[in-house]
């Protein structure tokens, strides 16, 4: 147990024997009155979204998952299948879990799944991730980074990307938004 003013983004909570993921924390109040943590809760597996306030003095519960190095395998629509890679024992993770992380997943990449009591539970997947330029159109105005152009990924994705990126370049982006960060230099 901990106090719920210390909870953070990204921590697992147990709330009424559900799983949830803290999607924001914010702690407001002045000092002349208390502070007051307010979260923004997602429940796993079925995704629901729900907010909670704690007061200083009360206590949350938060598991610590168990977490295991994964192998992505492919997916069938609704269910994302990873194999441990020391067990070789595999794993069906639902959708819902997965989210639109599964649109950066690529066959082979090894990614942290988290379990809670033996069940997948969330899984850790990087900030940013870099994919191949597949196809874009041919850059307007060379050498100026002031207006984009749609580039379309190696993953189906589009995005919007400068307009000296070309087809074959390699180009970071932000999970979260999908926006595009930098190129990657070979």
């Amino acid at each position: 147990m901990i106090q719920g003013t210390d909870v953070h983004e990204g921590m697992l909570l147990l709330i009424d024997g559900k799983v949830y993921k803290v999607i924001s924390a914010a702690l407001r109040g002045s000092a002349q009155a208390h502070k007051i943590m307010h979260l923004g809760l997602r429940s796993i597996p079925d995704g629901h979204f729900i907010e909670k306030t704690y007061n200083p003095g009360e206590k949350v519960e938060q598991i610590l998952p168990d977490r295991y190095q994964m192998q992505y395998l492919y997916t069938d629509g609704k269910d994302y299948y990873f194999m441990n890679t020391e067990s070789f024992e595999q794993f069906a993770v639902p959708a819902q879990i997965v989210g639109n992380i599964g649109l950066y997943l690529k066959e082979n990449a090894t990614i942290q799944v988290e379990f809670y009591k033996g069940n997948p539970i969330n899984i850790v997947f990087p900030k940013t991730v870099e994919l191949k330029v597949v196809s874009c159109p041919p850059g307007l105005h060379e050498g100026t980074d002031t207006t984009f152009k749609e580039a379309v990924l190696e993953n189906g994705i589009k995005t919007l990307v400068p307009q000296f990126i070309k087809e074959g370049d390699t180009v970071k982006l932000d999970v979260e938004s999908g926006k595009y960060l930098d190129r990657i230099k070979k």
